[in-house]
């Protein structure tokens, strides 16, 4: 499953918020990825056109050197 697969890829996480990202009914583009210096900009445009609930949810950080897998941290 994908919990099983990436939930010890997500950080600070609970209940609801962590859950969606597992929710295989929001696997149809809910979840949009883009560089964090454009993400301020694309939540706005999508505002202007109608989608109030476009926000910023969390945010993808690189690896440490010690080789983890880079992370998942929800806002």
């Amino acid at each position: 499953s994908n919990v099983a697969a990436f939930a010890a890829d997500v950080a600070d996480g609970h209940g609801a918020r962590r859950e969606i990202l597992f929710d295989p009914q929001t696997s149809g583009g809910l979840l949009v990825a883009v560089p964090a210096g454009a993400a301020g900009a694309l939540v706005d445009a999508l505002h202007q056109h109608g989608c109030a609930a476009a926000a910023i949810v969390g945010e993808v950080t690189a690896a440490d050197p010690s080789g983890a897998a880079p992370r998942i941290t929800l806002a």
